[in-house]
C-alpha cells in the first residue's frame, strides 16, 4: 500500500521519474502520481509544473531520501537556469511513451 505525499519512481534503463504520490486508486490498481523531476543521463528536469499522471502500480517503486533529497536539491540550485516548462513536459512525454512501448512489448 503506497501512502499519500510518498516519492515513487518509475524507472526505465537508468532513467527515472520522480513523482509524489496524491492517491492510491485501489479498485484500477492505479496511482494518481504529480510528477516532480525527471532524471535522465546526468540531466535533471523540472517537472513540476507540468500535469499528473494516472499510471499502473505495479510500474512504481518507492524512492529513498537519500537518492532524491540531492535531486530536489539540484532543482534549487538552478538559480535561474530553468529547462524551459515545453522542453520538461516534452521530456516527460517521451519518457512515459518509452516506458508504456516497453510494457507493451513485455507483456507481448
Amino acid at each position: 500500500m503506497t501512502n499519500s505525499h510518498q516519492i515513487v519512481y518509475l524507472q526505465r534503463g537508468d532513467h527515472r521519474l520522480y513523482g509524489e504520490v496524491i492517491q492510491e486508486i485501489v479498485t484500477r490498481q492505479m496511482l494518481w502520481v504529480r510528477p516532480l523531476l525527471l532524471d535522465i543521463d546526468t540531466q535533471v528536469y523540472d517537472l513540476r509544473q507540468t500535469a499528473d499522471i494516472v499510471w499502473p502500480m505495479s510500474l512504481f517503486q518507492p524512492a529513498l531520501d537519500t537518492e532524491v533529497i540531492p535531486l530536489l536539491a539540484q532543482l534549487q540550485d538552478f538559480d535561474g537556469k530553468f529547462t524551459p516548462p515545453a522542453i520538461a513536459r516534452q521530456q516527460l512525454q517521451i519518457f512515459l511513451h518509452q516506458v508504456w512501448q516497453n510494457q507493451e512489448s513485455t507483456a507481448s
